[in-house]
């Protein structure tokens, strides 16, 4: 359906417009991009990213759309997920994976435009804070991997703390329950 308008638009007007119509924020200064990643809904990501959806745009939280894969608001940590995994059928770990598709496609996008973009949000929080901070292994996992080179120095502006710090204290709420 989205596709549908989106070809219906770019052949109604100009380049320019269409770029203007897909990156417009509505709510909490999503755009289209920011809803589909939230859900999880791989095919649109991509579908949007086709017609010149932008991945580096903030919403009013400062989250880019990478962000919101990080935050898989129906699947509440990584043992939640692997739990899903061994059941089957299991709709969770579908929306987890999805997930990961959704980020895989926009870290494409970024490398495709030669622009990688991995801002903290207003809670200075990368999307790989985010991933430890849920237990997303996988999604940490991507992120490390070359060539995305996400910034392992960066330090949080208040404690000052790194990823490895963040992770470290991430790992030691799980082992303390």
């Amino acid at each position: 359906m989205v596709e549908v308008v989106l070809q219906e638009i770019n052949s109604r007007a100009e380049t320019s417009t269409v770029n203007n119509y897909i990156n417009s924020k509505g709510e909490n200064g999503y755009t289209a991009l920011h809803h589909a990643a939230s859900i999880g809904n791989a095919s649109l990501v991509e579908t949007l990213l086709k017609y010149g959806a932008d991945p580096s745009i903030e919403d009013s939280d400062g989250n880019v759309p990478l962000h919101l894969t990080c935050q898989c608001k129906n699947c509440t940590n990584m043992s939640t997920y692997r739990t899903a995994q061994l059941i089957d059928n299991c709709f969770l770990s579908v929306i987890c994976e999805n997930m990961l598709d959704c980020a895989r496609k926009i870290l494409e996008k970024c490398l495709a435009d030669q622009k990688p973009r991995y801002p903290p949000n207003e809670k200075n929080l990368t999307p790989l804070h985010l991933a430890i901070e849920n237990g997303f292994e996988d999604m940490v996992d991507l992120f490390l991997n070359d060539p995305y080179k996400f910034d392992l120095s960066y330090r949080h502006p208040k404690s000052q703390d790194t990823v490895l710090h963040f992770a470290s204290e991430e790992h030691q709420s799980t082992c303390n329950l």
